[in-house]
């Protein structure tokens, strides 16, 4: 997966121009929902590589380029890790991203299970990283990590936008519509009743 930057002399203007657009596209927040959690930690908080492929060639398609920097695997044997390495280019930006995955050997044997499968995953995994040290996805994960206090971060504000959307469920109360955030609260503790948040009864509410 390798984009060959446009070759058009660009004034500094409309170098620095953009740039701006290219990063500025790059950083949004991710669409509502592609954040995924294997666990209930949130270090498990993670944005999945495809989501990143995708807004890579979105933002900077012809503007960038992703070289592969190691000609062999790297082995972490103590923790049966393999590790790659590259580079992304963006306009005349560079970043490098490092990529480190489990693997385990054939039984009986000292050949690598899937080892072309693995290698790949290493190298998305360096792709992944080199786009973190772009700052992409950190709107989104900020929530989920220590250092998200540190983020300008408007995805939340995005997210929270999103769960105040209207559904066609009424209140059994007043009959207004219910929104996304007032039904999951709701799912949360498997009530069936539909209750706008005005609405809920005391008895319910000490539930949440």
């Amino acid at each position: 997966m390798t984009q060959f930057p446009i070759l058009e002399p660009l004034s500094y203007k409309e170098y620095t121009d953009k740039y701006e657009e290219i990063m500025n596209a790059l950083c949004e927040p991710f669409p509502r929902g592609t954040v995924k959690k294997k666990n209930d930690s949130d270090k498990s908080a993670h944005i999945p590589v495809q989501a990143y492929i995708q807004r890579l060639n979105k933002a900077a398609g012809g503007f960038y380029s992703w070289t592969v920097t190691t000609e062999k695997p790297i082995y972490h044997l103590e923790q049966m890790k393999l590790e790659m390495r590259g580079k992304l280019t963006i306009m005349n930006t560079s970043n490098e991203g490092m990529g480190f995955q489990n693997f385990s050997y054939i039984k009986d044997s000292r050949r690598i299970q899937d080892f072309d499968g693995t290698v790949k995953a290493a190298v998305r995994r360096a792709l992944v990283d080199a786009l973190n040290n772009f700052e992409a996805g950190w709107k989104d994960l900020a929530q989920y990590r220590e250092w998200g206090y540190l983020i300008e971060n408007d995805a939340e504000d995005h997210e929270s936008a999103g769960r105040k959307e209207g559904t066609d469920i009424p209140c059994v109360t007043c009959q207004s519509s219910l929104t996304e955030e007032e039904v999951e609260q709701l799912q949360r503790i498997n009530w069936k009743v539909m209750y706008c948040d005005k609405h809920i009864p005391d008895f319910v509410r000490r539930k949440f």
